[in-house]
């Protein structure tokens, strides 16, 4: 199971998430195959998504590099 970590309208800031946390050893799902929608041409937004059990772990090197405006904060 994957869960939703960040949000971002920028496919760049995307992409350089998920090498971010690649790098670290987090597995992301692959942009292709998420539920990624675009209508009439416009991307409306990329969810960075990682394994249920790295959720911790990727939260948290997000929220200490310059993308932690992007990390998604579940609601309890």
């Amino acid at each position: 199971m994957f869960k939703r970590i960040a949000y971002s309208t920028d496919i760049g800031q995307y992409v350089l998430m998920s090498a971010l946390l690649r790098d670290n050893g987090i597995e992301v799902l692959d942009l292709m195959r998420a539920g990624h929608v675009s209508i009439a041409g416009v991307d409306h937004g990329f969810y960075v998504q990682v394994a249920a059990n790295q959720v911790v772990w990727a939260r948290r090197l997000l929220s200490d590099s310059e993308f932690r405006h992007c990390v998604v904060v579940e609601k309890k």
